[in-house]
């Protein structure tokens, strides 16, 4: 498929056998906009799959589990995934929020407090003031995000 498709046409055998072949490095570090397609097996033995766009906190148990099979000797990152391919690629421009390690936003969605929040390790957003609220990415852009500059100023 070319990255300007939107529209999936056949069945879910078709979309698999056209879809883009990656590396395991490429499927445990997906890419925000674009959709993959997994081949899974149920316990019943059926085959099956499932279609999905990553975010970047789901990123992080592939990574650590691509690790773990490379330590094992079980995988290489640089092998063809058996399992993930790219369905299709849709650009977005990611907001530079994302990147930063404190913001300003609203407590909950559609309040008017605002507070600070700190970026956790595993790519979620944790509420300074109250340390069990946590959010995700999604949660988040519908907080209204500003980028918080903290800085230290001496009173000496």
């Amino acid at each position: 498929m070319t990255t300007n498709e939107k529209t999936l046409t056949g069945t879910p055998n078709d979309w698999w056998d056209q879809a883009e072949r990656i590396t395991e490095a490429e499927a445990a570090e997906r890419v925000l906009g674009t959709w993959y397609i997994t081949s899974e097996t149920r316990p019943s033995g059926a085959s099956s799959y499932r279609v999905s766009t990553p975010t970047l906190a789901s990123n992080e148990p592939r990574k650590a589990a691509l690790r773990d099979a490379i330590a094992y000797g079980k995988k290489r990152e640089s092998d063809m995934s058996a399992k993930v391919r790219v369905l299709m690629r849709v650009p977005i421009e990611r907001p530079a929020w994302m990147d930063v390690d404190f913001l300003i936003a609203d407590i909950e969605i559609g309040s008017t407090e605002r507070s600070l929040w700190r970026k956790t390790n595993a790519g979620n957003w944790q509420l300074v003031l109250d340390g069990r609220v946590r959010v995700g990415e999604k949660t988040m852009l519908q907080l209204n995000p500003a980028i918080a500059n903290i800085t230290e100023e001496s009173t000496a």
